[in-house]
This record gives structure tokens, sequence and C-alpha cells, in this order.
């Protein structure tokens, strides 16, 4: 089945000229199916330039912050894990039945990230209204030519590597930063800025953005929670911020929103909640890097904005015993810019 999703992405391509608490639904666990396998797709160079040129077009339509109605699911960091990509369609459905919103980081780290990213733009362009991808860190041409997409556009397009890793470096410069859902959820890959007042600052934020570095931008993409700091702290990973609960609350309250969903931290149970649960992390790789046995996790938002996590756990002997033992995020040094 994985693989005919891969057989119609490539006849896609051809053709493309918590908030309210009390209400959440419980955790719901899904075993990874780790005997699912995709094999590495072949593309053109004409359909490499159909998809992004499509693709951007759709985007730079788009405002920095995009609006978007419940229900929804909500996925965090995917890092090329194209079969794990394929296995959450296939246990929650695809675009347009089910609507999505991604927050980011498509690329580097994992062995598929082209696969990944070329499903991605086919289904935006051909559903734009059912698929929201926010950029994520990673969707920077410094970032990424540091953690493996660059490398991957070489080694797997031969002689034009280069110019498709460029074309698509265009693309992410237009990419959506932020997602609201029904005024009341708000969606980043990073985390907040001291630099973002009102939300209008994001709706009126000009794009394409290149090459982000300083500024609200940058801190979304970037940001990480930290419970132990009181207000704001410049991030070791030596980009955007650290910033602490006290933040998160007068944020939400400055901004009418009940609850901040970000990405950008590997969690080993696939996410984290903290300061009284306005503000949750999550991380859709599981097995990440098929270094660490983590679990994976997206949330389902339905349309009273109820919030069901649903945990994608790898089979692995004493699995749930390793997750409960690191029940933490990951160390932020583990992705930081030199």
């Amino acid at each position: 089945m994985a693989e005919e999703e891969g057989i119609a992405l490539k006849k896609e391509a051809s053709n493309v000229d918590t908030a309210r608490e009390a209400r959440s639904k419980p955790t719901r666990s899904v075993k990874r199916d780790r005997a699912v396998a995709v094999h590495k797709m072949k593309y053109s160079k004409e359909e490499y330039e159909n998809v992004i040129y499509e693709a951007q077009t759709v985007f730079a339509s788009e405002k920095a912050l995009v609006d978007i109605d419940p229900p929804c699911i909500v996925v965090g960091d995917l890092h090329g894990q194209f079969n794990d990509l394929i296995n959450m369609f296939i246990l929650l459905g695809r675009p347009p039945d089910t609507v999505y919103v991604f927050t980011g980081d498509y690329v580097d780290r994992g062995m598929m990230s082209l696969e990944c990213i070329m499903l991605l733009f086919t289904y935006k362009i051909l559903y734009p209204e059912n698929i929201i991808l926010l950029r994520g860190n990673h969707e920077i041409a410094r970032v990424n030519k540091k953690y493996g997409f660059y490398d991957e556009c070489l080694q797997s397009i031969p002689k034009i590597g280069e110019e498709i890793w460029a074309m698509f470096q265009r693309c992410f410069n237009n990419l959506p930063i932020s997602a609201l859902i029904a005024t009341k959820i708000l969606c980043m890959h990073g985390g907040l800025s001291p630099s973002l007042i009102t939300l209008d600052d994001l709706r009126r934020h000009s794009k394409p953005i290149r090459n982000p570095f300083r500024g609200i931008v940058n801190d979304m993409l970037w940001a990480d929670p930290d419970p132990s700091v009181f207000e704001w702290k410049t991030s070791a990973r030596g980009s955007g911020f650290v910033f602490g609960t006290n933040v998160i609350d007068d944020v939400c309250a400055r901004l009418g929103v009940e609850l901040i969903i970000r990405a950008h931290q590997m969690c080993f149970d696939g996410y984290w909640v903290v300061s009284g649960k306005k503000l949750i992390t999550i991380f859709s790789a599981p097995m990440y890097c098929n270094l660490y046995k983590n679990a994976a996790c997206v949330l389902k938002v339905d349309e009273t904005l109820g919030i069901q996590m649903v945990a994608f756990v790898p089979e692995s002997p004493k699995v749930e015993q390793i997750i409960e033992e690191k029940n933490r995020v990951w160390d932020t040094s583990f992705d930081c810019i030199e």
C-alpha cells in the first residue's frame, strides 16, 4: 500500500502544470508498522521544476499567518522519514478528506527528505485549503545545507542537484510561519518572540522571507520553552530565545488564544506539555534517525477544539519503559547554529 502511494505521487507530480481541555479526548496509540517500506523516487528535472514552481505560487498567495477552521490534524517534525509520513496518511487519512497542519522541518537528517517534500508539495498544489505547510528552522538554506538536505539533493539528482536545492530554498522562503485554528489555537514550528505583540504583526509580515536570522520570524522558527527561565533568555542553539511559563501566560492572554502548539524538540514520548496545558510540544518522527527509540505524536483537533493525542509507538522491547525513563525534551544543543 505504501508503494502505491509513492507511485501515485509520481503520477500526480507529472500532471502538475489545549484549548478547552475539559473536552479533550484520551490519547490514542498506534503501533508503528516497520514492515511497510517505500523505495526512493526518481523525478525528472521537469517534474521538480513544475512541482516547486506551482507550490511556490500557492505559498506566495498565503499570508505569514494562516487562518484555518477545525477539524484538523497538527503534525510536528518529519525530518525526511518518508515511511512514517506514509504510515500516518494510511492510518489517519489523506488530504483532502483529512485536513493537516504541518509545523515544519520536512527535510534534513532522514534519508528521504526529497520524497517527503515532493509529496507534501503535490498535496498542497492539489488541495491548497486542506493542507497547511508551515516553515521550520530546517527550511532555511544555511541550516539544510549543513544537516543533510543539500547533500541528498547532490547525491539523488545527478548534475542538477545544486540547482534543484536552490529552487527549493526560494520556495521555502514563501512558506507561512504560523497557523491560527478557530482564532484560539496558535501553531508554529519553534515558539514565541518578544517582537510578537499582536497577531497582525504576523499577518502583515511581507514574504518572501530570505534567510531569516533575527526578528519575529527567526524567533518563531527557533525559540523553545523552558520552565526554569523567568522571561526571556538567549538560546543555546545560537539563534532565537528560550522563554518562561510567564511569557506563555502573557502571550495567550494578550492574543486571546487558549493553546500554543509547536514542534522543534524531540520528545521521547512524542509530546511535552507545559504551563498549565497552555503549550504542547509535539514531535512526529518515531525512532528518530534510527538512533532513538522515541514515540511520535500528532494532535487531532475536533470542531469544538477538543484535543486528542495520537501516539505512534515503535515496536521495540521495553519501549514503554524506555520512554517513561527518558520522558524529557531533547537537548537543544543537538540542533544549533555555529
